[in-house]
């Protein structure tokens, strides 16, 4: 996950970081749209489906704005797949953010300055759904 490093670890001007900060403090981008959700979700599948071709199935992608444990927002990106996980290249999925950055900006997406992305099997999600797991008190 990119927001694990924190902002002092990350290549960015300190005054950017502090402008970012102050901005997602005041609110001015502390939403995200339902339209920039579904944007974020076919950026996700597009971009998956030029790799895998039919090789998976990726849904639901679900996308949620958070606030980290520091105050920063980021965007949490949820990939559920059905297929053989030992297909799944974990090299390019490591990259999956760096590779839809650049689309997302072009959509105008780009206020968030860490993207988290899971991949979690289509089994295991349904496990979740049904409420066989739970989480850690």
């Amino acid at each position: 996950m990119e927001s694990v490093r924190s902002l002092n670890d990350q290549a960015i001007n300190p005054l950017l970081k502090q402008d970012i900060r102050n901005q997602l403090s005041q609110g001015d981008t502390a939403m995200i749209t339902k339209t920039q959700t579904d944007a974020v979700a076919n950026i996700v599948r597009e971009t998956l489906a030029q790799r895998f071709k039919d090789e998976f199935v990726f849904d639901p992608i679900i996308v949620e704005s958070k606030i980290d444990h520091d105050g920063d927002k980021y965007l949490s990106i949820t990939i559920v797949f059905a297929g053989d996980q030992k297909r799944l290249d974990a090299e390019w999925t490591l990259g999956l953010t760096r590779r839809i950055r650049p689309k997302l900006m072009e959509q105008g997406i780009d206020h968030f300055l860490f993207l988290s992305k899971s991949f979690v099997e289509k089994s295991e999600w349904e496990a979740v759904q049904e409420g066989r797991y739970f989480e850690p008190a």
